[in-house]
């Protein structure tokens, strides 16, 4: 409990594929558009889509094996998902190519593009039979990717192709989770629309209100008790909503919960109260609510 206050990326520390692969992007090499032999002769290599200009050479990085075990192709097509290279996306689905070939962490063309909000790539990829519950290797999933980053229409998109709303991911957090904790209201809304459990709980047993409160989530927070999550509910610590934001020095949650009922009065495993969570972290503006609370 002692690192609550350092955001966790639901990601953990993945790195993703090197940014100078990523910036020598392949739209579509010469083995999927010319005759065998040409590549790379001509003057002008270079096309247009979407307004930017796409690379038509191969990448020797992409060649020297930095891609784990895919195959050219292959890796082109999680480059062109990252980038947002919508044709190209197309033209090597239609060479092909594995819709859902992955790299060494399990990242698929559809995760790529779910976490960066390349909304016409998911639809075309989800049109050419990409598994829409497909997991990285720590559990990710494309629903999972785009709740933390708010991409309302792309998690709309998922959860109607089927995507499983409540899938929780290694270290048990997920969509509902990251949504809240990330202050997406839009998406929890959608989330909790489609069947996510409210209550749900996460990492360390936190739920999504708890997390909210943490981060200083105020419309995710009264969003969330407005539509029933439980005040009083504990994590694996006992900690509830109202300990976490005052341990967080989330002054405006605070008073959002107490307003909506929480009771400061609640002790942890080892007797803490949300006062003194404060108290110990120097949250005097705290302090003083929860004190003109007690009285």
């Amino acid at each position: 409990m002692g690192e609550i206050a350092v955001r966790k990326s639901l990601a953990g520390n993945r790195s993703f594929w090197p940014g100078c692969i990523l910036s020598a992007l392949v739209a579509l090499t010469t083995a999927v558009d010319a005759e065998p032999g040409t590549a790379g002769t001509g003057a002008n290599n270079d096309k247009k889509e979407g307004g930017a200009a796409v690379s038509e050479q191969p990448s020797d990085l992409l060649a020297t094996g930095l891609r784990g075990n895919l195959s050219e192709i292959a890796a082109n097509l999680l480059a062109a998902a990252e980038q947002g290279q919508t044709e190209t996306a197309r033209k090597l689905l239609a060479k092909g190519v594995e819709v859902d070939a992955s790299d060494s962490e399990g990242m698929t063309a559809l995760l790529f593009a779910a976490r960066n909000g390349h909304t016409a790539i998911v639809r075309v990829l989800l049109k050419s039979g990409a598994d829409v519950n497909a997991r990285t290797l720590t559990g990710l999933t494309a629903l999972m990717l785009a709740a933390e980053h708010g991409h309302n229409e792309i998690v709309d998109t998922l959860l109607s192709a089927g995507a499983i709303t409540n899938a929780k991911a290694e270290n048990g957090s997920m969509a509902l989770i990251e949504a809240a904790m990330s202050g997406h209201l839009a998406v929890v809304d959608t989330l909790l629309e489609s069947g996510a459990a409210i209550d749900s709980r996460g990492p360390t047993e936190a739920t999504a209100l708890m997390l909210a409160s943490a981060y200083g989530r105020v419309d995710v927070v009264n969003d969330l008790i407005d539509k029933g999550a439980g005040i009083e509910v504990k994590d694996d610590q006992g900690w509830t909503a109202l300990m976490w934001a005052a341990q967080n020095g989330e002054l405006k949650v605070v008073e959002l919960l107490l307003g909506k009922g929480a009771d400061p009065s609640v002790r942890s495993k080892v007797g803490d109260s949300a006062l003194d969570l404060a108290r110990k972290q120097d949250h005097d503006d705290i302090v003083k609510v929860l004190r003109a609370e007690a009285h």
